[in-house]
């Protein structure tokens, strides 16, 4: 889409957004079909600012986002340059390849946690992050590139399973 007009990947995301907000809005899960009480937004959140657990899972997620995004950043220049010299439409390819690890492997990285516990998946998730981050130096073409995005994408899911 980006190749016909740039504007069009916005636009799904848009539209992908609106939907998923209608369904979260007329969905029927986790009613109970008793009175629920609504407690007030500034109690939830100072109630979650208190959690220790859900500070460091936060902190956690910030982390690994904040190492993402730093990576996506330079990414772009390094991917157009010798060796790759990567087209923007195979650049945008290898950028997607996380995004896409991550809706299909966040369901499993949820799993995990209720499993073995949000500490210790989170440990292993920023593990493998830091490992693939290590690995990504060694990739020589644009397809192995593309496949440790996959993969970082995939184990990013496990660094904030909390979020």
């Amino acid at each position: 889409m980006a190749e016909t007009n740039w504007r069009l990947a916005f636009l799904l995301l848009a539209l992908m957004g609106a939907f998923g907000l209608a369904i979260f809005f007329f969905s029927k899960v986790g009613e109970t079909g008793g009175k629920v009480e609504k407690l007030p937004l500034g109690y939830l959140l100072r109630g979650a600012a208190g959690n220790r657990g859900v500070l460091t899972v936060s902190l956690s997620g910030f982390f690994v986002f904040f190492s993402y995004i730093t990576v996506l950043t330079t990414l772009s220049p390094y991917l157009a340059a010798p060796p790759f010299r990567l087209s923007d439409s195979q650049i945008g390819m290898v950028i997607s390849c996380p995004g896409l690890a991550g809706i299909l492997l966040s369901p499993f990285a949820g799993w995990t946690a209720d499993r073995i516990g949000r500490a210790s998946t989170s440990a292993l998730g920023l593990t493998a992050v830091a490992l693939v981050f290590v690995t990504l130096e060694m990739a020589t073409n644009w397809v192995a590139m593309a496949a440790l995005f996959f993969v970082l994408g995939g184990v990013m899911a496990f660094g904030g399973p909390g979020s």
